[in-house]
C-alpha cells in the first residue's frame, strides 16, 4: 500500500513539474524589467501571458500604462487596456479594479461611470481596498449612481476596517455632515 501511495505521489508531482505556468519566463520578464529593458520584458511576459500567468498579464498592462517613451516602448492606454482586461478575465482583483479605474478615468476607453462601479464591484467582492475606497467616492460624489452619502459611508468604512487612512478621514466628514 505504501508503495502504491507513492507511486501516485511521484507521478502527482512529476506530471505537476511538467506543467508549465510562464513561471520561469516571467522571472526573465522580471529581470529584464527591472533592468529597464521593456522589450525583452515584454516578450518575456508576452510568453508567460500565453500561459495565462497572471501577473505576466497584469505586468503587459502596467508596462503599457505607465512606462513612458523607453527603448521604443511608449504608453498605449489601449494596449494596456487590453491586458488588463485579460487579467480581469481571469479575476485577478487587482485586474479588476485596474479595469474599473480606466472606465472611471476615461483612460484607454471611453469615460464610463457605471461600467467603472460594475468592475469596481467585482474587485471589492474580491476584498480588494482601493475599490471600496472607489466605490465610495462614487457614492460620495454621484457618478454612475444617484448621490448617497449613507451609501458612500459605507464603502470608505469598509477600507477604513481594512487600515485605509484616507477612507477613515472620508467616514468622520462624512458622518459629521449627516443629520444628527
Amino acid at each position: 500500500m505504501k508503495k502504491v501511495l507513492f507511486t501516485i505521489l511521484f507521478l502527482s508531482l512529476s506530471l505537476f513539474a511538467q506543467n508549465d505556468f510562464g513561471d520561469e519566463d516571467f522571472v526573465k520578464g522580471q529581470d529584464a524589467y527591472d533592468r529597464q529593458d521593456y522589450p525583452t520584458a515584454i516578450k518575456f511576459y508576452e510568453k508567460a501571458a500565453s500561459k495565462n500567468n497572471v501577473d505576466a498579464i497584469w505586468s503587459l498592462g502596467f508596462i503599457y500604462d505607465n512606462v513612458q517613451e523607453h527603448k521604443g516602448i511608449n504608453a498605449n492606454l489601449l494596449e494596456a487596456f487590453k491586458w488588463y482586461k485579460k487579467c480581469a478575465d481571469l479575476n485577478d482583483e487587482q485586474c479588476l479594479f485596474n479595469v474599473g479605474n480606466m472606465y472611471h478615468e476615461g483612460h484607454g476607453v471611453k469615460q464610463d461611470y457605471v461600467e467603472a462601479i460594475k468592475w469596481y464591484l467585482k474587485a471589492a467582492d474580491k476584498g480588494y481596498i482601493d475599490a471600496y475606497y472607489n466605490l465610495g467616492l462614487m457614492h460620495e460624489e454621484g457618478l454612475g449612481v444617484r448621490k448617497n452619502i449613507p451609501e458612500a459611508i459605507k464603502w470608505y468604512q469598509k477600507a477604513a476596517d481594512l487600515g485605509d487612512e484616507e477612507s477613515l478621514s472620508a467616514v468622520k466628514e462624512l458622518s459629521s455632515k449627516l443629520p444628527k
